[in-house]
């Protein structure tokens, strides 16, 4: 039997509470229904209890439900007497203790003629003798003991769970999602308040970037959405990149793109019956998310935002994504990058006023929303195409980073070409053409992989430490198994 403890829930109303209390009972039942795990709460004040079987599946499970502070495999024992229920814990504990030093630990519940100090005193004198000595400040085992009227829980091991407030007690956002790990642990951070959580994402680099973050996302919720089922809603966001190339419609790119990503946001949350968006933003990590632009484009939406990163540095960021799980598969790079050619990191509130995001093409891109729930999903996988190298195609290698990085350095025999022109470029070429497309992080060189697979051409994409790493010539590229 497990014993499960919280402690944000032991602080409200008694009405809250109960209500609470039985969602996380509910919440937990579910998540070991998933892992095949059968199990029965019993609950009691200010405790529950899980009756399941004993093991692996059932802790990683368990230390994964919103509202779990910590908990325990105890054994439990009736006792009528001090002594009856110390006889009973130095029988439990014996075999542990023995060689070693260690430390009773003890507390009540209930009226009882002893305190929790009469039991670390009598049962320490019943264990010293087969131990090494008691050590109060850093035993190798600690004796465990929890007292709740005429039951006695023994343990000697307190599993951490995340804490926060169980899934589902709190109203439905949507989380803007990119593909790096920001937003995911964003999104984690608001579930971990009990908030369920829908997602976004705009894919400008269909089908690999969409992969990638179906991948992520479910992840993040099958390890810790345990009682909402949440849905992934992806839209086609290329329309964004039309507005921003030279002579667009955007004069200030990096920050609009954000004010579009709002709008839309805010217009799928109104729909979708979500009160507010999340995003992974965080204070100066990029030129968008300086203070001054972020103050014009919270004041751009009438949509609530929220950014529970806002303080954190990116090591912060990382080590929490990895201890979480919410690293990506692959980094193409965030797709802020696409709008980042001349960074604004300082405009106002009537510069970003004079920057339109047209209502139709916010209803034309909604309209390209499809919709998945990441708990039942496996993305398909989408393979980066090597081609037969006994087939007959023609090799072509593009860089498509600016020029004056393109001469710094540069694949042997790769020309230079912008996103812009790719289309222009590949129809000089018949469909036996074989393209190889890298970029700086891999996120221009999906995209563009993405629109010339759509044309008929094989294509492939790269990052630039991938070309960098392999150091191959063209010919070579045949044999590229990423």
């Amino acid at each position: 039997m497990y014993l499960v403890r919280y402690s944000e829930i032991g602080l409200k109303g008694d009405r809250t509470r109960s209500a609470m209390e039985k969602m996380l009972i509910r919440n937990i039942l579910s998540a070991l229904r998933s892992a095949g795990v059968d199990a029965k709460p019993v609950r009691q004040n200010g405790r529950i209890f899980i009756d399941c079987a004993r093991g692996p599946a059932p802790e990683e499970t368990i230390s994964r439900v919103f509202g779990v502070k910590s908990f325990s495999w105890v054994e439990t024992v009736d006792f009528t007497s001090l002594e009856d229920l110390c006889n009973s814990a130095c029988s439990y504990f014996r075999d542990a203790v023995a060689g070693k030093t260690f430390a009773v630990r003890a507390r009540r519940q209930g009226n009882h003629p002893f305190r929790s100090l009469d039991i670390e005193i009598m049962l320490g004198q019943m264990l010293r003798e087969i131990s090494a000595g008691v050590d109060l400040e850093k035993p190798e085992f600690e004796a465990l003991i929890e007292v709740r009227n005429s039951k006695a829980y023994m343990f000697s091991r307190i599993i951490p769970g995340p804490g926060g407030l169980p899934l589902g007690s709190q109203s439905r956002m949507l989380a803007l999602v990119s593909g790096g790990l920001d937003s995911p642990l964003a999104a984690w951070y608001m579930m971990k308040r009990g908030v369920m959580m829908d997602f976004l994402f705009i894919s400008l680099a269909d089908p690999f970037d969409t992969e990638i973050v179906q991948e992520q996302i479910s992840r993040l919720v099958r390890n810790w959405g345990h009682g909402y089922r949440s849905r992934l809603h992806i839209v086609d966001g290329s329309k964004f990149l039309e507005f921003s190339r030279d002579g667009g419609l955007w004069k200030y790119p990096n920050i609009t793109f954000k004010k579009g990503l709002y709008e839309l946001a805010a217009a799928l949350a109104r729909m979708t019956g979500c009160i507010g968006i999340v995003t992974g933003e965080s204070i100066g990590q990029v030129s968008s998310q300086t203070a001054e632009n972020l103050y014009a484009l919270s004041m751009s939406t009438s949509f609530p935002v929220f950014r529970p990163l806002i303080g954190m540095d990116k090591d912060e960021i990382v080590n929490a994504a990895r201890t979480r799980d919410l690293l990506p598969s692959r980094n193409l790079g965030e797709f802020c990058s696409l709008f980042a050619a001349k960074p604004v990191t300082s405009i106002s509130v009537a510069e970003l006023e004079s920057e339109t995001v047209p209502d139709s093409a916010i209803a034309e891109m909604l309209e390209t929303r499809r919709t998945v729930y990441p708990a039942d999903a496996s993305p398909e996988h989408v393979h980066n195409e090597i081609p037969d190298p006994a087939a007959d195609w023609e090799e072509v290698t593009v860089d498509l980073r600016k020029p004056e990085t393109y001469r710094e350095w540069h694949v042997p025999g790769a020309v230079n070409v912008s996103l812009d022109d790719i289309e222009e470029y590949a129809n000089r070429y018949g469909k036996n053409t074989r393209f190889n497309l890298y970029c700086s992080e891999g996120l221009l060189s999906a995209r563009a992989a993405g629109i010339l697979r759509k044309m008929g051409y094989s294509a492939s994409f790269y990052s630039l430490s991938e070309i960098r790493q392999k150091n191959v010539s063209v010919m070579d590229q045949k044999r590229f198994n990423i």
